[in-house]
């Protein structure tokens, strides 16, 4: 998964998922976390990359928990 936000992301996909169509995406927070969750999505675009989606419900939990966990992570070297 790439470009996360809260309304969506850019994900790869081995599937040729159409316009529109209605997916579920596992997520997991990094460790020491074990949460995860499942989320709905719809593929809102295809790209050379993938699929761009956009969740379901705008700004799911586990999405915002991502992205927090991710602005206090040192950058990698």
């Amino acid at each position: 998964m790439k470009n996360l936000s809260l309304s969506g992301a850019l994900m790869k996909s081995d599937s040729d998922l159409r316009l529109y169509t209605l997916i579920e995406v596992s997520v997991a927070l990094p460790a020491p976390s074990t949460r995860t969750a499942v989320i709905k999505a719809h593929v809102s675009r295809k790209v050379e990359e993938g699929v761009g989606i956009e969740w379901y419900e705008f700004a799911p939990n586990i999405i915002r928990d991502l992205l927090r966990s991710a602005l206090r992570s040192p950058p990698s070297a």
